[in-house]
């Protein structure tokens, strides 16, 4: 493995790397330019105030840090999704809409925040982290980090305006065990949505470490409702790959960060 380094170093400069065919121009994301001029485009403020439903006061929400977003395209505008941090280090989910992708309007209040509600004991008081997002028939999926100070964990929301969102608890269910491969499955029965893990992963840490063991009962959810476990037949473990720590839906859908 020492020696993996130079040997790629050498492809690219002997020009020995895998190179792009007709055909594969259709799925290759870039070129990409750093706007110079105007980054950065969004940077921490103490303007952005909403009253904290746990903290029962008025919080500047992104008086500390702006990080890790996540961007859609809807009725002509970017909508930025990204992680804001007040000074004591709880993070919530802002918004910022944009006509140009680089001259960003952001949002008075958070738009996915820690709350009294369900989910609480998972996302206080680190909060909401690391927005990804993808679109499907049925509106938006979020993917996002629920961090309660000690353990981070993959968490799920839906929204059919991306401004209104609806928690569904945890991606994966409880850990049973730390061996075996892992993949991310999903499936769609009677309308609504899965995330089906053949192995089961959480993420621990802030570095984001996945560990693997075997599957948990189906999490189920339908877009605008109330979520709702219900057990299903287990899969055998994808003999392919390492762990995945989103998942991926069946019904047709486009990664949009």
């Amino acid at each position: 493995m020492r020696y993996l380094g130079p040997l790629l170093v050498l492809a690219l400069e002997f020009g020995l790397a895998p190179r792009l065919t007709r055909g594969d121009e259709g799925w290759v994301l870039g070129p990409f330019v750093k706007e110079s001029a105007a980054n950065p485009i969004l940077g921490p403020s103490a303007e952005g105030v909403f009253d904290c439903p746990i903290r029962r006061g008025p919080v500047r929400f992104e008086e500390l840090a702006i990080y890790n977003p996540a961007a859609v395209v809807r009725d002509g505008q970017v909508f930025l999704l990204y992680r804001a941090q007040d000074k004591d280090g709880t993070s919530r989910l802002g918004l910022a809409l944009s006509r140009d992708g680089v001259r960003f309007v952001r949002q008075a209040r958070p738009v996915l925040y820690p709350d009294e509600d369900a989910r609480k004991a998972d996302e206080w008081p680190g909060g909401c982290e690391d927005p990804r997002v993808v679109e499907d028939a049925h509106g938006y999926v979020l993917t996002y980090t629920a961090y309660d100070g000690t353990k981070a964990r993959l968490a799920v929301a839906t929204s059919s305006d991306l401004v209104h969102w609806t928690k569904h608890g945890l991606a994966f269910g409880r850990r049973i065990g730390t061996s075996g491969p892992s993949r991310a499955r999903s499936c769609a029965a009677g309308g609504a949505r899965a995330v089906w893990p053949s192995a089961w992963a959480a993420v621990t840490g802030c570095s984001g470490e996945i560990r693997a063991s075997s599957p948990p009962p189906r999490r189920t959810f339908s877009p605008g409702g109330p979520s709702s476990a219900r057990t299903a037949s287990r899969r055998p473990s994808s003999p392919r790959g390492p762990a995945a720590s989103t998942a991926s839906w069946s019904s047709p859908a486009r990664p949009l960060s």
